[in-house]
């Protein structure tokens, strides 16, 4: 039987055996999520209200000072059941696939109506390796791209804007440089090679 009530936050237990960990950078991104869209789904708990799934909402939701969570309950799920929903739950999500040239699309979309793509929970960096990781796949040489090789990045920053129209301003900018460096797979990539090119010109 499936029943979704409101049960407060302090009333939420965790699953003890709950092997699934939630960095800072992900309870970040979940909390600007619910920020933005506001608390979406419910949170599965048992009959004693402890969590099976959604522990890093529930963190999240704490730190947006939310009170009170949707929760559906499974009840009369055994022991053994319970372990497996909570593996399950993490793993079975894990296993989808994903089309990285949807991906580009679907983030350089977000870049032009000048949404924070961050809210996605991707890194401008990882887009950037997925690409390259696809490139070196259907090529078939198995060898090195031309990325930094690491899978991540050599130094990660965030931007802090005063006000939107900073904010708009800076997402025209990017637009700008997407159309004059194509084949640029990052913002770092293209804002290099545009001071580069203002460089040269000013040594020439």
């Amino acid at each position: 039987m499936t029943e979704v009530i409101e049960i407060a936050i302090t009333d939420l237990t965790p699953f003890p055996h709950n092997p699934t960990t939630h960095s800072d950078d992900q309870i970040a991104v979940l909390v600007a999520s619910i920020q933005e869209y506001g608390f979406v789904g419910s949170i599965t708990v048992d009959e004693t209200h402890t969590i099976l799934a959604g522990h890093g909402r529930v963190e999240a939701a704490k730190l947006c000072g939310l009170e009170k969570l949707p929760c559906d309950i499974k009840d009369g799920l055994s022991n053994a059941q319970k372990q497996a929903y909570v593996l399950a739950d993490n793993k079975i999500a894990s296993m989808a696939g994903l089309d990285v040239g949807i991906l580009e699309m679907a983030i350089d979309n977000l870049i032009d109506e000048n949404f924070d793509i961050d809210l996605t929970g991707y890194k401008e960096w990882e887009i950037a390796q997925l690409l390259e990781d696809e490139k070196e796949g259907s090529s078939g040489d198995g060898g090195g791209g031309e990325g930094n090789g690491s899978g991540g990045p050599v130094v990660s920053i965030t931007l802090v804007f005063d006000n939107e129209q900073q904010k708009e301003k800076w997402y025209a900018f990017m637009r700008i440089l997407k159309q004059s460096y194509p084949d640029a797979l990052t913002a770092a990539q293209r804002l290099v090679e545009h001071i580069e090119s203002l460089a040269e010109a000013e040594s020439g």
